[in-house]
């Protein structure tokens, strides 16, 4: 019996160490919109209130158009994260904002905007 409970108290132990408390991921966000300080400030102040972001971890490339942050996936999702970006009126990776949202953005940060289906601008 009492090799019972031990055993039952070290499956519970190793069961509970088992369990994921943590998933810190790192995400890359296309945000080929944010080209400059102002737009970056619209972008975190979207993201703030979202609970699971690293804080910190926020860092813009206006040359590449992207944004990296690390988050932590059992609090929040990247498409939280995307949808919270496009809210405000910038394009997440291949979520795009609405016009209503865009418009809402200083001039300086609505960028050019595509036409759905354009080809690439490198294209033939």
């Amino acid at each position: 019996m009492k090799h019972v409970r031990l055993f039952a108290a070290l499956l519970v132990l190793g069961l509970v160490g088992a369990c994921r408390l943590s998933d810190m991921r790192t995400l890359v966000v296309r945000v080929p919109q944010v080209t400059n300080k102002a737009c970056e400030d619209r972008v975190r102040q979207a993201l703030r209130p979202l609970k699971g972001i690293e804080e910190g971890s926020l860092e813009f490339d206006y040359a590449e158009g992207t944004l990296t942050l690390r988050y932590e996936s059992m609090i929040l999702a990247h498409k939280n994260i995307e949808h919270a970006i496009i809210a405000v009126g910038f394009d997440a990776n291949e979520l795009k904002a609405t016009d209503e949202a865009r418009r809402a953005l200083p001039p300086e940060c609505r960028g050019p905007v595509a036409a759905p289906n354009a080809p690439p601008a490198d294209g033939p």
